[in-house]
């Protein structure tokens, strides 16, 4: 009950300080209130409920009882007792909920309060919508005036000016349309002469681009193919290597084969001497006492020899042409990727040119300036000719005058004149 009264006054304080124009914009409605009566009647239900379980289904129900003895007296005694402990007990209870009976009746009076504030803002409401409204229509009443008085002034600000446009008798405008073709040729001419300088300047820079992409192109190709050419002496180094190597290998077998003395070898048989000496230093044996094999363990040598001879062949055979192929790929790779880095276009180098075709490009810079110059003449005597033929006085520069300020301040007149010459031309016979 207690939080319920002070939604209550919060509420009204809120309404307080919204009827004092303290700050416009809160608006307040009945639904706004509905927890609160929702609220009140719960609390009055609890209370209700409670005084009815206490004072019909207590010990106060025995109060209510008819069909008690007249006679007895120690019941009636006891009955008196009771009743007396029981109101000691609940005489605070009987206060509080007279109390909250008087609450609730002035929460309904505030209620009924604030429904009468409600109807009257939803009034006041009705009435500020009506007066914005109207205001509305005579702020866009004003708006159309105003409009019109701008149409108005523009007209009359632009009659104003072409008039005194005509009145200027020194203006260049003024002297016919000659002046006026004079300055659109000059500008005309002008644009031109850019455009031509513009033209000339990317040719030139065109021209200077191509021939330092062919001269690196010629380059690149050289540098490629010498490239190539030093890998190709290389691989047949590489080639004779293993053919000599090869040679020797098949003169030891040779030699080997050609050995038919078994047992150890004789101090006085030179040959033997010398292939024992030549696959003692194959197999990389370094001593200083001499060493005597036999005539098998030579030919034992020989065989690994050969075996190795055999596996160094197949090598030749099939692993040096795949070896070639993968080294001539990544050459080729190599020059790819050298050809893209030099067609990147160059802006902080500039490439060094050899003096022939350098000369050769200058020659038809050159040639192209020439033939530019002596357009630029061409079109700079055609000038001065037509400014010369314009600079002459115009025989109708009054008429001139009068027709361009007819054409800004009053064109019916420039119609009905226009209308005069079609009618006197068509009159005339052919």
């Amino acid at each position: 009950m207690n939080a319920v009264l002070g939604k209550l006054v919060a509420t009204i304080q809120e309404l307080s300080y919204y009827h004092s124009e303290a700050d416009i914009g809160v608006y307040l409605s009945y639904c706004d209130f509905q927890s609160y009566v929702i609220s009140n009647l719960a609390c009055t239900k609890e209370l209700n409920t409670w005084f009815t379980k206490k004072f019909e289904k207590g010990a106060l129900r025995f109060v209510a009882k008819e069909d008690m003895p007249r006679g007895d007296s120690e019941k009636p005694r006891h009955f008196v007792v009771e009743l007396k402990r029981i109101n000691s007990v609940f005489a605070k209870s009987k206060k509080q909920y007279i109390e909250a009976q008087m609450e609730h009746a002035n929460e309904e009076a505030t209620l009924s309060k604030l429904r009468a504030q409600l109807a009257s803002q939803h009034s006041y409401i009705h009435e500020d919508i009506h007066s914005l409204r109207r205001r509305n229509s005579e702020l866009t009443e004003e708006l159309k005036d105003l409009s019109l008085q701008v149409q108005e002034c523009l007209s009359e600000t632009v009659a104003s000016l072409c008039s005194d446009l005509a009145r200027l008798e020194g203006a260049n405008i003024l002297q016919g349309d000659h002046n006026l073709i004079v300055h659109r040729q000059e500008c005309y001419i002008s644009q031109q002469k850019r455009f031509i300088n513009h033209l000339v300047n990317q040719l030139a820079a065109h021209r200077f681009l191509a021939i330092a992409c062919q001269l690196e192109r010629r380059t690149k190709i050289s540098s490629a193919y010498s490239l190539l050419k030093a890998t190709e002496m290389e691989l047949q180094s590489y080639v004779l290597a293993v053919n000599s190597r090869l040679d020797q290998y098949h003169l030891i077998g040779e030699a080997a084969s050609s050995m038919i003395e078994e047992g150890s070898i004789d101090d006085r048989d030179t040959f033997l001497h010398a292939v024992r000496d030549i696959l003692s230093s194959y197999s990389g044996s370094q001593t200083m006492t001499p060493t005597y094999v036999s005539a098998c363990a030579l030919v034992e040598q020989i065989s690994e020899l050969e075996d190795e001879l055999h596996c160094y062949q197949h090598e030749l055979e099939n692993v040096l042409p795949r070896e070639r192929g993968r080294f001539i790929d990544e050459q080729c790779r190599m020059v790819q990727t050298l050809e893209q880095i030099l067609s990147v276009p160059v802006t902080h180098m500039l490439p060094k040119f050899t003096p022939w075709p350098l000369a050769q490009a200058l020659e038809e810079l050159e040639m192209i300036s020439y033939e530019v110059y002596a357009s630029v003449n061409e079109v700079t005597m055609a000038r001065e000719e037509k400014t010369k033929m314009l600079q002459q006085p115009s025989r109708n520069a009054q008429q001139e005058r009068r027709v361009f300020a007819d054409f800004f301040c009053h064109p019916g007149r420039l119609e009905n004149q226009v209308r005069e010459l079609t009618s006197r031309v068509r009159g005339i016979p052919e």
